[in-house]
């Protein structure tokens, strides 16, 4: 499990030390990285630009400079919560 991930699970108060017995994730954590991931990469959908904001870069978020901003900040997030492609 990414580190992020499992810092924000035990705020939650999620009993991390169960979730790994055995040095192995279980199923039960499995499903909850997943979750936690599908979450991130939902985010990330909203933020990324679409084609339509592509074609009109000169005028979306200071042209195409704001997109790779965009694209810049996906990849920090990606980054940080260790998803992968």
């Amino acid at each position: 499990m990414n580190e992020r991930i499992k810092e924000l699970a035990q705020a939650a108060g999620f009993d991390t030390p169960a979730m790994y017995q055995g040095g192995f994730p279980n199923d039960q954590t499995l499903a909850f990285h997943f979750f936690a991931e599908s979450i991130v990469r939902e985010c990330i959908n909203i933020v990324k630009p679409t084609q339509e904001h592509q074609a009109y870069a000169d005028s979306y978020m200071g042209g195409v400079d704001g997109l790779d901003l965009l694209y810049g900040k996906i990849k920090q997030i990606k980054e940080h919560f260790g998803i992968k492609e």
